[in-house]
C-alpha cells in the first residue's frame, strides 16, 4: 500500500464535510458537553500483521504496544472543506456550489428548473458523511427561491458515471472520442 492509498484510506474512513465550518472549528477548540469528541485515531497498517488500517472506536487506544495509531482531529472537516473553499489552499476558483450553479446557469433557461431538482453527486467524495446537506445549504444561497434544489448520491457513486457511459454506448446513441494520454499531454504542450 503506497502513501497515497493509506491517506485517501484514512480519508475515506475518518473525514467528513462540517455543515457550519466554523462551529465545528471552535468545537475543536472548545469541546460542547453530551457531543462526541471530534478527535479519532486511526491505526496504521503495519504490514506485517496488519495490511489495512482502520479506525478505532472513540475512546480505545490500540491493543498492541508497538502498533501507530495517527491521531486526527480538525483534519476530519478541514480536508473536505477544500471542495468548499479551494482558496484555503491556494487554489484560484469557486468551490462545489459555485462550480454546480455555473454549469447549471449556463444552460438555456428552460433547463436550469429540471437540472436544479435533478443534481447527482459522484465520485468518492460524495461518500463524506453530510456533504448533501452542506452543499444544498450552500446552493441555496447562490440559487433563486424560484427553483427546488434536489441533490443525491446514487448507491455506488464511484462507478455511476462509468455506468452511465456503457448504457449509452451499447445503446448506440453516442460515440465518444477516444483521447490517450499522448494527445492530451501533446495538446498542454
Amino acid at each position: 500500500m503506497d502513501e497515497f492509498m493509506l491517506l485517501n484510506d484514512v480519508k475515506e474512513k475518518c473525514c467528513y464535510v462540517a455543515k457550519d465550518f466554523e462551529a465545528e472549528l471552535k468545537r475543536t477548540r472548545q469541546p460542547v458537553a453530551g457531543q462526541p469528541p471530534i478527535e479519532r485515531s486511526y491505526l496504521l497498517p503495519d504490514f506485517q500483521s496488519r495490511m489495512k488500517g482502520h479506525l478505532l472506536p472513540l475512546g480505545t487506544v490500540p491493543a498492541d504496544e508497538e502498533a501507530q495509531a495517527l491521531k486526527i482531529e480538525n483534519e476530519r472537516f478541514c480536508v473536505p472543506e477544500v471542495l468548499f473553499h479551494p482558496s484555503d489552499v491556494g487554489i484560484k476558483q469557486g468551490g462545489l456550489a459555485e462550480a454546480v450553479h455555473s454549469s447549471v446557469e449556463a444552460l438555456p433557461w428552460p433547463l436550469r428548473e429540471h437540472m436544479y431538482k435533478n443534481i447527482i453527486v459522484i465520485g468518492g467524495n460524495a461518500e463524506f458523511p453530510t456533504l448533501l446537506d452542506r452543499l444544498e445549504a450552500d446552493l441555496r444561497l447562490l440559487v433563486s427561491d424560484d427553483y427546488a434544489i434536489r441533490l443525491r448520491i446514487p448507491d455506488d457513486p464511484i462507478n455511476y458515471a462509468f455506468g452511465g457511459m456503457i448504457l449509452a454506448r451499447e445503446a448506440g446513441g453516442a460515440h465518444f472520442p477516444i483521447l490517450t494520454k499522448e494527445d492530451y499531454m501533446g495538446s498542454k504542450g
